[in-house]
């Protein structure tokens, strides 16, 4: 049996797979196996950067609606009633609404915020090293758990991992040299990201940064990249064919 390569280049996706592996796998982070928020609810981040304006969340953990951001009576589409906490109003003990509009309007918000962020991701420029250009080397699995990575954190802390870029574009140039995988994985679980804030979810993307996938959470296989069946001419991978699903 072909064991799985640490690099992959999935001849099988394109970049509206990708994005909808990326909004699976961010669905499953923000929310496990729950439904999003109907009603917006306190960020666990609490504030903005002013340290001042309290921090809102809504539909996949979206912190913008209609352009603005999100505030405390903020509701999606369809809802028609939503009941809070007398002495917190914050927590939001039941919503009511048409279902199937609700969830239309979190899946539209998500997909608009992943358009922003990548968006926001590639216009970076750094000194040192270019964001976009390190992201377009990567193989679909690594690119999958860093487009939630930058969903979770935002584009420009991502982009300010100034010692792991370096690395990850050494390991992407090389593709298979284990070596270069792992001291990019490892300069990445230096990060407070991994110690302090979301250690569970940050060991997740190391994982697949470190070995190259598959893309999991829990149980479920949110994108396995097809197993290469033979060597082809000059070194290369022939790659076996693979029905891929999103969810």
């Amino acid at each position: 049996i072909p064991k799985q390569q640490i690099f992959n280049n999935d001849p099988n996706i394109g970049e509206e797979q990708l994005k909808g592996f990326s909004k699976e796998l961010i669905k499953y982070e923000e929310m496990g196996e729950g439904d999003p928020k109907f009603a917006a609810e306190r960020d666990p981040t609490e504030f903005w950067e002013d340290g001042v304006t309290p921090r809102y969340q809504i539909g996949y953990g979206s912190n913008y609606l209609n352009g603005k951001k999100v505030t405390q009576n903020d509701r999606l589409n369809g809802v028609t009633k939503v009941k809070r906490d007398k002495i917190n109003r914050d927590i939001v003990l039941s919503v009511d609404g048409n279902r199937d509009e609700m969830m239309d309007h979190a899946r539209k918000l998500l997909e608009n915020d992943v358009v922003r962020i990548r968006g926001e991701f590639d216009a970076i420029k750094k000194d040192e090293y270019n964001v976009k250009e390190i992201f377009e080397k990567l193989d679909p699995a690594r690119k999958i758990v860093l487009t939630s990575t930058m969903y979770q954190m935002g584009a420009e802390a991502l982009a300010d991992f100034q010692d792991a870029w370096p690395l990850i574009s050494k390991a992407a140039d090389l593709k298979t040299d284990q070596a270069a995988w792992n001291a990019a994985a490892n300069e990445m679980e230096r990060s407070i990201w991994h110690n302090e804030q979301t250690p569970e979810r940050a060991n997740r993307v190391i994982e697949v940064i470190r070995n190259g996938g598959p893309v999991v959470w829990g149980e479920k296989t949110i994108y396995k990249p097809p197993p290469p069946v033979a060597a082809a001419a000059e070194g290369h991978m022939a790659y076996q064919p693979e029905t891929i699903h999103v969810g």
